[in-house]
Order: structure tokens, then sequence, then C-alpha cells
């Protein structure tokens, strides 16, 4: 981090870490000056004008503000694959892995075949999706699918499902 590079000895990178720390425990209306003690005390000198206000006007607002608070530990939080990524959770339920959907298919034209539009990011997007379980990771599939238009379609499993061993246990509904 910032801190651990800027800082040379352990009693600085410990006072650094505990006004960064402070940020996540001080009351909102404390919220403002508190970061921006911590930005400055960071990096040595004050944060410009402008971040500033705008850190004013996230921390003032508290629809902007409550997106920076840690949910309860029992909510059930759902976000996309990218928005996952360094989390880790007990119980991850990794959903629409549907062959067109990851991978998505391409149709060139005048080719014929499957042909996969970024297949390696969508393949490393998944490894993303199944390593944030903790304890269980539940892979959810269907027989049918609602394609771009909005149009119901018959859904087939992701390419994904299966691969390097891994096996499917179906659950009907």
């Amino acid at each position: 981090s910032i801190a651990y590079s800027v800082a040379t000895d352990l009693s600085t990178r410990l006072i650094l870490k505990s006004h960064l720390l402070s940020c996540r425990s001080c009351l909102d209306c404390d919220l403002v000056a508190t970061v921006l003690d911590a930005a400055t005390r960071l990096l040595g000198q004050p944060p410009s004008a402008e971040g500033a206000m705008d850190l004013g006007v996230v921390c003032g607002d508290p629809d902007k503000l409550r997106w920076f608070h840690s949910p309860s530990p029992d909510a059930v939080q759902i976000m996309t694959l990218h928005k996952a990524k360094g989390l880790e959770f007990d119980l991850i339920f990794h959903v629409d892995l549907y062959d067109h959907v990851i991978p998505k298919r391409t149709y060139p034209s005048g080719q014929y075949g499957v042909f996969f539009e970024d297949e390696i990011q969508c393949l490393n997007l998944h490894y993303v999706g199944v390593t944030r379980a903790v304890k269980a990771c539940v892979l959810m599939t269907s027989i049918f699918r609602i394609n771009g238009q909005g149009a119901v379609k018959k859904g087939a499993p992701s390419q994904f499902i299966g691969r390097h061993g891994a096996e499917a246990t179906p659950i009907n509904w």
C-alpha cells in the first residue's frame, strides 16, 4: 500500500495505519475531517480543494454514503463478477452460467463453427466467481434463458461447467 511505501520505519507505518483505520469507525459527521486528515498524513500534503469538495458531497448525502458502509453480516450481497474480485464469502451463487452468456458466442460473417467472444477473459471471470467461495459455490443454470432481446430461449449449460474434471450435480426444481 501507499502507506508502507512512504513510511520508512515501523512506528510511522503503525501510526499511518491507525489513521486510515479511524476512517472506518468515526461518526458520519466527522467522516470528512477524518478522511482528509488520513489522506494528508498519507500523502504528505492535503488533497486538492476539488477532491475535498467531492468528498464533502458524498459524505453529506446519506444515499451516496450508504454505498460505502459494510453490509450487515446476515445480508445477501448481489454483485458482478468484476465487483467480487478480491472478496470472499462463505457461500456463492454463481448465476447465468448459460451457453451464449458466459462465454458469449459470436457469429463472424462467412464462418461456421462455434466462436466465443473473449473466451479467456470470460474464463478468468468465471474463475473469479468460483474462487470467492470459502465453504461452497453453487453454479446455476436452467433449461431456459432470456436473450439480449428479451425473448425466452432454450438454455444450455455454459461450457465452463464441468471443465477440468468438475462435475455438475443437477437439482430439478
